[in-house]
């Protein structure tokens, strides 16, 4: 059993959202490039496996946007770790700050098991 306010493993677990708002009519080719950027970070072990979604013009909602995100049990950059940059990140990276307007990174909590509220109090937690 999970102690009161942590998910099993006993650590937090957070959601990181990288959101890139794209120029008209790239929202894909974006989407293709932080795919790749999200896989090489991921072959290094500086990442969790990504999710790609975008909205090109299509569908209802906002459009000319990409989200990139993934799981970590801290929020890190990864830059701090005195590991070598890795050159294809780089070359893409240079690609995608050309098909993009605005970019901004978000961060959240995942709702494990152990963190889901329980209406018999206001203060409690629920136990697995």
């Amino acid at each position: 059993m999970c102690s009161v306010g942590t998910p099993d493993n006993g650590e937090t677990v957070y959601v990181i959202r990288r959101v890139y708002k794209t120029k008209p009519r790239t929202a894909r080719e974006a989407a293709t490039i932080v795919a790749r950027i999200g896989e090489l970070y991921h072959e290094a072990g500086r990442r969790s496996e990504v999710r790609v979604s975008f909205n090109g013009t299509t569908l209802p909602g906002e459009t000319d946007i990409v989200f990139m995100e993934w799981t970590d049990d801290v929020i890190r950059s990864p830059y701090g770790r005195g590991e070598p940059s890795i050159a294809e990140a780089g070359e893409l990276g240079a690609r995608l700050r050309e098909l993009t307007e605005d970019s901004w990174i978000e961060f959240y909590e995942l709702l494990t098991p152990c963190l889901l509220y329980t209406s018999d109090a206001a203060d409690e937690f629920c136990h697995v």
